[in-house]
């Protein structure tokens, strides 16, 4: 009997045609669920952690957890003072560096974009490149009124380098140049000012943003570590201190967090998909085999039983959808 469902297949193909594309619809819109949001969830989380990737020690001060008894923040810090308390904890350190950065609308005629505008970092936090030819983005020379964006916002924007933008009301900025900064579907782009610039638009002051650090030559980074979380804890913060590998990792967690959410409620439409297939599948096979009553009946007056039949029905069945 299982030779009879393999010339039934064979010779009799186009009647399984509808099952097939009805089981490659619905494994295709899981499948292709599952790739657009896990390349984007990828795209974000790069971009997200790009920052942190060139420090050797990351002090997230993002995430601080401490507050006193009565429940009230801490002294607040700004960035140049956790600098300096950075310095001070350990020798060891060569340099610090606050990820400070400003949302702001660039504007470009009828063309806008929000997005996050950061001080241009020193050349060795330097996580992109820009320029012809290519060099780290804090070897570009900026002026006040000069702007570096990635390659999403100058398409958005029809802006390319020379171009005059409008940054809040009144304030123009020229691009200097576009980073090499990887774009996605679901995250605003990035740029960069001068640090004079950004102080400008923040009155002078920035505080509580994730701090980068630099280790001297042979430094023990475990050693800085927990000299650095005991210099803030002193001062009432606990923030953590993390290899720049974690910072990248926590910082994309953080941002796809939403990508998953989003690719789960993808996955209901896609269970849906796959129950309507199945549906489909049930009454196309259930019509194939009404149309084949006589041959059905024809193998019954010969001889065969009705468990051959149905084990015959059974082994097309299974060899279908393993070909589906």
């Amino acid at each position: 009997m299982f030779r009879v469902a393999l010339r039934e297949l064979r010779h009799h193909p186009g009647r399984y045609l509808a099952i097939l594309i009805a089981i490659a619809i619905s494994v295709g819109f899981l499948a292709a669920a599952s790739v657009i949001t896990a390349t984007e969830s990828q795209a974000m989380a790069k971009q997200a952690g790009a920052p942190y990737s060139k420090a050797d020690l990351v002090v997230m001060m993002s995430q601080i957890t401490y507050f006193d008894p009565n429940n009230q923040p801490t002294e607040l810090l700004t960035d140049d003072q956790v600098g300096t308390l950075i310095t001070q904890a350990s020798s060891e350190v060569a340099a610090t560096w606050p990820l400070s950065s400003v949302g702001q609308v660039l504007q470009n005629g009828q063309q806008s974009i929000f997005l996050q505008i950061y001080a241009q970092p020193p050349v060795q936090f330097s996580s992109a490149m820009a320029g012809t030819p290519a060099q780290p983005i804090g070897a570009v020379p900026l002026g006040a009124n000069d702007i570096l964006i990635d390659p999403a916002t100058a398409k958005t924007l029809n802006a390319q380098v020379g171009t005059t933008l409008t940054v809040g009301q009144n304030q123009s900025l020229a691009v200097a140049g576009i980073t090499n900064e990887p774009a996605n579907l679901y995250s605003t782009g990035r740029a960069y000012v001068t640090q004079a610039t950004l102080a400008g638009w923040t009155g002078g002051t920035t505080m509580m943003s994730d701090t980068l650090i630099s280790l001297k030559p042979g430094a023990d980074a475990a050693q800085v570590s927990q000299a650095v979380a005991s210099a803030l804890s002193d001062k009432g913060y606990h923030a953590p201190v993390m290899s720049s590998a974690d910072a990248v990792a926590a910082a994309g967690a953080d941002v796809t967090q939403g990508i998953n959410i989003f690719k789960y409620f993808i996955w209901v439409f896609a269970g849906i998909a796959l129950v309507v297939g199945m549906i489909t599948i049930a009454n196309t096979f259930t019509i194939l085999l009404t149309q084949r009553r006589r041959q059905l009946g024809l193998l019954r007056a010969i001889g065969a039983s009705g468990a051959q039949v149905r084990h015959s029905i059974w082994a097309e069945a299974a060899v279908l959808g393993l070909i589906g």
